[in-house]
């Protein structure tokens, strides 16, 4: 998975979601960074790469492109 949202309380992993990881917002309005916009651009990135060498590429390669 590129891109998942964890759900944690206290020090208990609750859910992991794969389909709607959201939470870019509040976590930028928490933390005072803004650093949505570079996930996004790096996903993006990642996906055109794919498309573009037509070849399907592991977990590990797309993490560390």
């Amino acid at each position: 998975m590129s891109f998942v949202g964890l759900d944690v309380a206290g020090n208990k992993l609750m859910e992991i979601n794969v389909f709607s990881p959201g939470g870019l917002d509040s976590t930028e309005v928490f933390t005072s960074v803004k650093f949505s916009h570079l996930i996004i651009q790096d996903l993006v990135k990642k996906v055109n790469h794919q498309k573009n060498t037509g070849r399907y590429l592991s977990n590990k390669e797309l993490a560390v492109l």
